[in-house]
């Protein structure tokens, strides 16, 4: 009985640890993102790890209170989804770093006309910017290929989470329609405020890769062995399913089939 006590408490003391982590993580996170010098991946790393410790201590705090994990993880996912949509703001429209804020258009081009803007920054030819920008830089092998091809696969993966957070948050975008098209309107509307802000630049070549690459992974997701893996990863919450002790017994290693019973 005191075994059983003491591993509760230990539990306990581990899932308030992480939890104290997450928040420190967190300051460190909101202090990076008002230092303009700091690297985008130092956001990143910071954000990713935040998430890793608010996952661990759900996990912790589940498995010792055995409750609905809708109760636990869903407020923590929501959490990880807003953090993720903030430093999808910050690389989209306000990191300096990366040529956003108002005005601040690559080369630190200052006081930039509109009509400059538009002959240089805006592009509404769909696959233009793919072959003759992106392609065309990166096979030539120059000395900015690298950053040519990092901006390619930057626009490819940026909204790939979405196909994850989406879906299990809001059921109706279980639908492969209605998650296309917000990703869509989300996609064109932060291509706008970069046009309205004259940073960055204007792109529907940058729509065409973020939402083909979404959506690819959203259709990735219904393999039924990709699916099976994020249901195990959100306790069930992906796929909208209730999470039993058989699923959790199961996630342990042992047999489902014989400790549900199941033919």
């Amino acid at each position: 009985m005191k075994n059983g006590r003491s591993s509760s408490r230990d539990q306990i003391d581990i899932s308030r640890r992480l939890y104290v982590a997450a928040f420190f993580i967190f300051i460190i996170y909101m202090f990076v993102d008002f230092v303009d010098y700091f690297h985008p991946i130092y956001r990143l790393v910071c954000l990713l790890s935040l998430c890793g410790v608010l996952y661990s201590a759900g996990c912790i705090q589940y498995k010792r209170e055995k409750i609905a994990p809708q109760k636990i993880m869903v407020p923590l996912f929501w959490i990880m989804f807003a953090l993720y949509v903030h430093l999808l703001a910050v690389f989209t429209v306000l990191d300096p770093l990366l040529g956003r804020g108002y005005g601040a258009v690559y080369h630190n081009i200052e006081n930039i006309t509109r009509s400059v803007y538009d002959a240089n920054y805006l592009n509404l030819t769909p696959f233009d910017s793919i072959i003759n920008v992106y392609f065309a830089n990166i096979l030539r092998f120059g000395a900015n290929s690298l950053d040519y091809a990092l901006n390619f696969i930057g626009n490819v993966f940026a909204y790939m989470p979405m196909s994850f957070f989406l879906p299990m948050l809001f059921e109706k975008a279980k639908k492969w329609w209605v998650y296309t098209l917000s990703l869509l309107v989300t996609v064109a509307a932060v291509e706008a405020i970069q046009y309205v802000q004259m940073a960055g630049s204007c792109d529907v070549d940058d729509i065409i890769l973020s939402v083909g690459g979404a959506v690819a992974v959203f259709f990735v997701t219904k393999i039924p062995k990709i699916k099976q893996l994020l249901n195990r990863f959100s306790f069930g919450l992906f796929s909208h399913e209730p999470y039993t002790d058989c699923d959790e017994k199961a996630d342990s290693g042992e047999n489902k089939s014989a400790v549900c019973g199941e033919k």
